[in-house]
């Protein structure tokens, strides 16, 4: 009797499935063909490595690698999906890369709206010369598990200090987490462990996840139960004998050469000693004689 009534229902359920598959797959096909149309209409330009304009007394490269887009996270998109200003041919000229830019990050609220609205209110927003293509690049964004991508755990060092260079990048590649990270480690800090990501503000902002009462919450993401002291001290200093790193700078200096002087005593301990032993061995063997 079971295998009476559900042998019907089994074959109904598969033949309501490959109906779906003959509707989906057509429609599938069809937009991707959509796509790849309208996109290749742009790229009879812009595939072009040599394409460039000149704004402001800046050269600005139109050129687009349509292998890497197809390849990126937005492959499925149309061109005109980030930048609508330019949907007809040929489109308007743009006057500067900054326009070109700014326009194609507000598109990005189209689909990630969420991450946008936290955006807007970071320091990054703020400041007016960051946007999303600064982090994820324009055309070849990846998902942040591919180790190509600018926003991979190994490449956030990479991506974060092509801005913040100087002392910032130098104290985070001699700091633990900094040192761990480059020899692999997949538990360590990077830059957006400590900042955020996407709703980066100041240490002086209340809500900033570096603000001074945050720190050990924030901490407290891999280490477990730090204290409010846990991390008072300076984040990024280098071991200079001025500024915030100076405490730190002579106390290496002086364990470096506490060891120096420790291991040349020894050493110098070590060869008197055999020289002792020596000349005991040569006063035997004359007085055996």
């Amino acid at each position: 009797m079971q295998e009476s009534t559900y042998t019907p229902r089994l074959w109904l359920v598969l033949i309501i499935s490959l109906v779906g598959l003959l509707l989906v797959i057509p429609t599938a096909w069809a937009q991707t063909n959509a796509v790849a149309d309208a996109n290749e209409k742009c790229m009879l330009c812009h595939e072009n490595p040599n394409l460039q304009v000149e704004r402001n007394g800046e050269k600005v490269s139109l050129a687009v690698d349509a292998d890497k887009f197809k390849s990126s996270v937005h492959g499925m998109n149309t061109c005109t999906t980030c930048h609508a200003q330019q949907a007809k041919i040929p489109h308007d000229p743009v006057a500067t890369k900054a326009e070109v830019t700014r326009h194609a990050s507000e598109s990005c609220s189209l689909c990630h709206t969420a991450v946008v609205e936290r955006f807007k209110l970071s320091e990054h927003a703020k400041s007016g010369q960051v946007t999303c293509t600064s982090c994820h690049t324009a055309h070849e964004i990846k998902k942040s598990d591919d180790p190509q991508a600018n926003t991979f755990r190994g490449n956030i060092e990479a991506t974060c200090t092509s801005c913040h260079d100087g002392e910032i990048k130098e104290s985070y590649q001699e700091s633990f987490h900094g040192k761990a990270v480059s020899l692999g480690s997949t538990k360590a800090a990077t830059c957006v462990s400590c900042h955020g990501a996407h709703d980066i503000l100041g240490p002086d902002n209340p809500e900033s996840m570096v603000a001074k009462a945050n720190i050990p919450q924030t901490c407290a993401q891999c280490h477990n139960q730090p204290k409010e002291n846990f991390a008072v001290g300076a984040e990024h200093f280098v071991l200079k004998p001025q500024g915030s790193g100076a405490p730190m700078y002579f106390t290496f200096k002086f364990f470096t050469w506490l060891t120096i002087i420790t291991m040349t005593l020894l050493i110098i301990h070590i060869e008197l000693e055999l020289y002792r032993k020596y000349k005991l061995a040569r006063r035997a063997d004359n007085g055996s004689h």
